[in-house]
C-alpha cells in the first residue's frame, strides 16, 4: 500500500525530526516532533500510523519502537534513561505525487540537484503531463542524555546520513557520511540549514554542497546552532515496478542535531 497523491508543495518540502530538547536529563519526558516545511521552519505532523514504516528511539544499547494513537500531537513521547548519545529514526511508507506538467518536475529536480532529469524523462518517451512519482522519507535526529558519550551509527536505512564527528562537541569541522543502498553516496547534492538555538533570525542560513567520491562531506559548524542536513535521491523506475505506475522514485534523507557543548 502507498499513501494518497498529495499536492506538489507538500512533497517538495523538507521533512525532519525535532526533539523537544537537544540535551536531556536521565528520566526526563521528551516530546518528539515530526516537521514538514522549508528552510528549517515548518509545521508539526500528527501521529498517523498508516504513514509510518518505522519510528524508533535508539539508545546506546537498545532500540525501542515509538508508539502512539491516531492523531497524537506530539507524535512521539519518550523517557530516555541511559547516558550518552541517542538517536530517533523515522521512515515513512511510500507516498504518491502526480505531476500535472513536466515543468513542475523539472523545477523540483533541478532544485534537488538533478538538472538533467526532465531531459531524461523525454528521452524515456514518457508523457509530459500527469505522470506519477513515489517518494519515501528517511529521517534521523541526534540528541544527548546526561553526557556526550558514544556517537551516531548506521541504522541501515535506504538513504542515510551518518555523523562521523560528534555534534555535541561544539563548533568546528564536522564530517558527514552519506550512504545510499549501503554504499557511499558519491555526488549527492546536499542542503545544509542552520539556525540559532536561542533567538536570532527566524529564517535559517542555507548552503549547498556535493559529497566526494567517498560519499563524505566536511562542513564547519558554529556553536549554539541547530542543523538540518537534507539530500534527495531521484531515480528512474519502470512503471510496472510500483502499483501506482510511477516512473520516478525519490528517497529523502535528513539529519538534525545541535552543536551546543554539553
Amino acid at each position: 500500500m502507498f499513501g494518497i497523491a498529495l499536492p506538489l508543495p507538500v512533497k517538495a518540502h523538507e521533512f525532519w525530526i525535532m526533539p523537544q530538547q537537544w540535551h536531556a536529563k536521565s528520566g526526563q519526558d521528551l516530546s518528539i516532533f515530526l516537521k514538514v516545511g522549508e528552510r528549517f521552519k515548518g509545521l508539526s505532523e500528527f501521529y498517523l500510523p498508516q504513514d509510518i514504516q518505522q519510528f524508533d528511539h535508539i539508545s546506546p544499547h537498545d532500540i525501542t519502537p515509538i508508539k502512539g494513537r491516531l492523531g497524537d500531537m506530539p507524535p512521539g513521547k519518550i523517557t530516555p534513561n541511559e547516558s550518552g548519545i541517542h538517536l530517533i529514526r523515522h521512515e515513512t511508507k511510500d507516498k504518491l505525487i502526480i505531476y500535472k506538467t513536466l515543468e513542475k518536475f523539472k523545477s523540483f529536480a533541478a532544485k534537488k540537484g538533478y538538472p538533467d532529469a526532465a531531459q531524461q524523462h523525454l528521452e524515456r518517451q514518457l508523457p509530459d503531463v500527469y505522470f506519477n512519482e513515489i517518494y519515501r522519507r528517511y529521517a534521523k535526529s541526534i540528541f544527548t542524555v546526561g553526557s556526550c558519550q558514544g556517537g551516531d551509527r548506521r541504522l541501515g536505512m535506504a538513504v542515510e546520513i551518518i555523523a562521523l564527528t560528534k555534534p555535541c562537541a561544539g563548533a568546528g569541522a564536522m564530517v558527514l557520511q552519506f550512504e545510499r543502498d549501503d554504499q557511499p553516496w558519491a555526488g549527492a547534492y546536499v542542503t545544509v540549514m542552520a539556525k540559532p538555538l536561542e533567538g536570532g533570525a527566524e529564517e535559517a542560513m542555507e548552503s549547498h554542497h556535493k559529497t566526494g567520491a567517498d560519499g563524505q562531506l566536511r562542513i564547519t559548524t558554529e556553536a549554539g546552532m541547530a542543523y538540518l542536513i537534507d539530500a534527495v535521491s531521484l531515480d528512474a523506475i519502470d512503471q510496472t515496478v510500483h502499483p501506482s505506475g510511477a516512473v520516478w522514485q525519490t528517497r529523502w534523507a535528513s539529519l538534525t542535531f545541535a552543536t551546543s557543548e554539553y
